[in-house]
């Protein structure tokens, strides 16, 4: 009985520490969450990506916090207005997903998130088709701003139907989801409201929609919605001649402007970090390549000077003979440099190199016979983005054209 005991207390003991380190882990994602989304409304998106990457590098997180943290990536590049880069990292978190045990919320959470991407880029009804495609069982998956997104396009939806009084249902709904659970949110739910409100010619409520999502665009300091709040005045005032529409066409442009250079720029910060990078990590590999060697080098130095000292006759012959060594390692490494396949080309094992899951990918395409196009295609990349890999590919691979790699893939042209 006693043994027994011991054991069930064993076993509890060992739940209660396994559940507290789960809730530790989720924290820490809340936490880098909530420094991200920090980092994004105050433009510092290189600043989102690097933490991204680092948590990725970490081993401790499992495949159910990897598909978030690419979650969190694909919502930095949407801030960007990259969505090549967003359905990628979608893709990424979906093979996440794939070895968790949470995949019904993983599937929920990614069918949510690119129906909002594809709202984003104008795809309608991919984008409602997705959100049809989620039971209403499976919603407890959802954050309150993915329910409130959800809510908005539903309304969109409705007002394009001509269904204005369920449109308004809805968005008095979504209005008091948003004031309780995520205000920030609020300018979408006004600028939506402005619309239902010019589609059944109700000019006051138009108005004071317009004004309210200005109102908390300006208060929680979110200057994308506060340019998406004059732009939506910007198009009604343009219907109805309004004396104030040059003034908001300034405002417009001047926040387009400010928000553009800040794109840009955290664009090319992204770039010139990643390059950075890669050129900081060959240099501390070569450096520590060469340390190494030179620390080898002096402790053989100081051993032979010390051998040499008190036998020298004995330690003459074992330098012979680790002469002998040397030259045959050396003709051994020659060897294996000039070793040929059964068709006498040179062989170079890939593996020996280190090359990213990206690099590897577009070799096995150009194995494939795959053009830079069809490349870009199949991975979600620009093709610009797949020239950008090729060229480190061969600097990896001391090699200066697409020709030599598709010789040593054994690909015929």
């Amino acid at each position: 009985m006693m043994i027994k005991a011991l054991r069930r207390t064993f076993v509890f003991l060992l739940l209660l520490f396994s559940i507290t380190i789960y809730c530790q882990k989720t924290a820490e994602l809340k936490q880098l969450e909530k420094t991200i989304t920090q980092n994004n409304d105050t433009f510092k998106y290189e600043n989102s990506i690097i933490l991204i990457n680092n948590a990725l590098e970490n081993k401790k997180f499992s495949h159910y916090d990897r598909f978030y943290l690419y979650l969190f990536k694909a919502t930095t590049f949407k801030r960007l207005f990259n969505y090549e880069e967003v359905f990628y990292n979608l893709k990424l978190a979906q093979n996440e997903g794939l070895y968790t045990t949470n995949k019904e919320e993983c599937e929920t959470i990614l069918k949510a998130e690119r129906s909002f991407a594809y709202f984003d880029i104008r795809n309608i009804a991919m984008a409602i088709a997705l959100i049809k495609e989620i039971p209403k069982k499976n919603y407890k998956y959802l954050s309150p701003e993915s329910r409130l997104y959800i809510k908005v396009q539903e309304s969109i939806v409705d007002i394009s139907d001509n269904k204005t009084s369920d449109a308004e249902k809805k968005l008095e709904e979504t209005e008091k989801m948003a004031r309780d659970f995520c205000p920030r949110e609020l300018p979408i739910v006004f600028a939506t409201k402005a619309k239902l409100y010019s589609k059944i010619n109700d000019a006051s409520k138009k108005e004071k929609a317009l004004q309210d999502g200005l109102y908390f665009a300006k208060k929680f300091k979110i200057l994308k919605y506060e340019m998406y709040m004059y732009e939506v005045m910007k198009y009604y005032y343009t219907e109805s001649n309004d004396k104030n529409l040059k003034i908001y066409q300034r405002k417009f442009d001047s926040l387009f402007n400010q928000y553009n250079a800040i794109i840009h720029n955290g664009k090319l910060t992204l770039l010139e970090r990643e390059l950075i990078e890669k050129k900081h990590q060959k240099e501390t590999e070569k450096g520590q390549t060469i340390q190494i060697g030179l620390s080898g080098i002096a402790i053989i130095l100081l051993i032979v000077s010390i051998i040499l000292f008190f036998l020298y006759n004995e330690n003459n012959e074992r330098r012979k003979l680790a002469e002998k060594e040397i030259q045959l390692i050396h003709k051994q490494i020659a060897l294996m440099t000039n070793a040929k396949d059964e068709k006498g080309e040179n062989k170079i094992n890939l593996a020996a190199y280190q090359l990213t899951e990206r690099q590897i990918d577009i070799i096995n395409l150009i194995r494939q016979g795959k053009t830079n196009k069809e490349i870009g295609k199949e991975l979600f990349i620009s093709e610009n983005t797949v020239k950008y890999h090729l060229k480190v590919i061969y600097d990896i691979l001391d090699i200066e054209h697409r020709s030599e790699l598709k010789k040593i893939l054994n690909v015929k042209n």
